[in-house]
């Protein structure tokens, strides 16, 4: 009975707490910050592991100055580096979901919110991007498609090669995404 009551008392504070557009924006950076700092890494780890793996290629461990061997040593590297050996790679369609301005906006805290939820990211005390409430739930929702598309790949074993997954998703649309996903389970 008790955990019945913390799940509703835990539901009154959530609702309360959206009721403002400046704390759904919040919410949503929240929400893109956990998700590229813990599925995105974890799916940009699992390609460079199968990289290294399967293909042969090397990626540097600045921190160890060593090339990385084992799946282990991805985790010591920075997600800036591991985009760039991802875009050297032609895997340049990753960088459009890492977001890393908003990651390190969030992790930075060189940000606002303003009452509208429009978020301002800030370099040295000067504004260099905005999103809108709008802008950030659109960047949100296509992380999480990513997987969905990656997910249903995977259990339909869709037989893509990695230039035709590059360029669908380097121009990737909403559009593109279905149709992956309905290439992926089978259907027009």
């Amino acid at each position: 009975m008790k955990n019945m009551q913390d799940l509703d008392n835990l539901t009154t504070v959530i609702s309360t707490t959206l009721k403002t557009r400046k704390n759904i924006s919040l919410l949503l950076l929240v929400n893109i910050f956990c998700t590229i700092e813990g599925s995105l890494t974890f799916l940009i780890n699992i390609i460079i592991y199968v990289l290294i793996q399967e293909h042969h290629h090397d990626i540097w461990d600045q921190i160890h100055q060593k090339f990385v061997t084992s799946y282990d040593d991805i985790s010591s590297i920075s997600l800036n580096v591991k985009i760039k050996f991802l875009e050297k790679h032609g895997l340049k369609f990753i960088d459009k979901f890492a977001r890393r301005d908003i990651r390190n906006a969030f992790a930075h805290q060189n940000y606002t919110i303003d009452d509208n939820g429009k978020m301002t990211i800030f370099k040295k005390q000067k504004k260099v991007s905005e999103f809108t409430m709008e802008d950030l739930l659109e960047i949100s929702t296509n992380i999480e498609k990513l997987f969905g598309v990656y997910i249903k790949a995977m259990v339909s074993n869709i037989d893509m090669n990695l230039e035709e997954l590059t360029e669908i998703m380097e121009n990737a649309t909403i559009e593109d995404f279905i149709e992956i996903a309905n290439k992926a389970l089978g259907s027009k």
